[in-house]
């Protein structure tokens, strides 16, 4: 019997898991395209010193006849986020791709790459986490309409 997994980090992980492998079984146009960026998890300080960057999104898909690098964060619905990184995520997708956002469920992720912005908007979610006084959110899509 397969346990459920107790971790945010597990919970995101096999959502992001079923939004790749749907990419590369049911899509596949561009198997090239779409990539993980593994920003957690051990050796964190091994990976400081190579590169690692705080806020990069989870996946970036890159689109190239229209709307060229997308980033995507992964989260999964009702898990607590602390704003700090929130913050730091959201930041990072509008300083540095042309667009994208958070995604919380397949079908979401599905459309983005059917070419919807669908995202959930991180100009949203950073106005959100910098006008709360809590240190920590649980994620729910409709804090950010």
């Amino acid at each position: 019997m397969d346990k459920q997994p107790k971790t945010i980090y597990h919970r995101e992980a096999r959502l992001q898991a079923q939004c790749v492998l749907w990419y590369r079984n049911e899509w596949y146009s561009h198997p090239r395209s779409l990539w993980a960026t593994f920003n957690e998890g051990q050796n964190v300080n091994a990976k400081n010193s190579s590169g690692l960057m705080p806020g990069v999104s989870d996946l970036l898909y890159y689109e190239s006849w229209d709307r060229g690098l997308i980033a995507i964060e992964m989260k999964y619905p009702g898990e607590r986020h602390e704003v700090s990184r929130l913050i730091s995520q959201a930041s990072w997708i509008i300083d540095v791709c042309k667009c994208g956002g958070f995604v919380d469920d397949l079908g979401m992720f599905k459309n983005i790459i059917k070419g919807d912005n669908c995202w959930i908007d991180p100009v949203k979610v950073l106005h959100y986490c910098q006008n709360i006084k809590t240190k920590t959110i649980e994620w729910n899509r409709d804090l950010f309409v």
